[in-house]
């Protein structure tokens, strides 16, 4: 995606996008399919979103800095929000979270709307509407963080902390 914005080639910045979006989701869903899930999964998957996310933040700002400048307070909420659930989940459990929540997955699709939306230059309401919602599913990750007494991956929403706990202390 980088190069593709330095190239100045927007839509295969976003066709890029959707195509790790696409394989991503394929992968959650075969490894849930095929019974393959690991610990070192969500961890390798985390990282690949991460990755994913930062690269796509570089092009975005690379092809559509002026844009962008209008969306920085819903773009910075976004990335703090998401910095300060990592801070503390580094403090407490010494690990990235990897919740992989349905919020999480919900945002996925508003990402890849809001990123269809402002790369073919229609409007900025579905990114922001994403951003909104990656700042509230990082919300919802500090909240696990604050209520697991241990590192945790693959919980669906913070209403099943206790119950994933206790699964894994019998």
């Amino acid at each position: 995606m980088l190069w593709f914005a330095y190239q100045g080639k927007p839509h295969w910045v976003a066709g890029t996008f959707l195509l790790l979006a696409a394989t991503d989701w394929m992968d959650g869903k075969l490894a849930v399919l095929l019974d393959q899930r690991s610990e070192v999964g969500p961890k390798l998957d985390t990282i690949a979103d991460v990755t994913v996310y930062a690269c796509l933040l570089g092009a975005t700002l690379w092809l559509h800095h002026l844009t962008m400048l209008a969306e920085f307070p819903f773009l910075v909420a976004a990335i703090g929000s998401y910095a300060v659930s990592v801070l503390y989940s580094l403090y407490k459990f010494r690990c990235v979270p990897s919740y992989h929540t349905r919020a999480a997955k919900t945002c996925w699709l508003f990402m890849t709307i809001g990123v269809l939306s402002l790369f073919l230059q229609w409007t900025t309401w579905p990114l922001r509407i994403a951003l909104v919602a990656v700042t509230l599913t990082n919300l919802e990750a500090i909240l696990i963080t604050y209520l697991a007494k241990e590192p945790l991956s693959d919980i669906a929403h913070v209403g099943l902390v206790r119950k994933r706990i206790e699964e894994r202390g019998a």
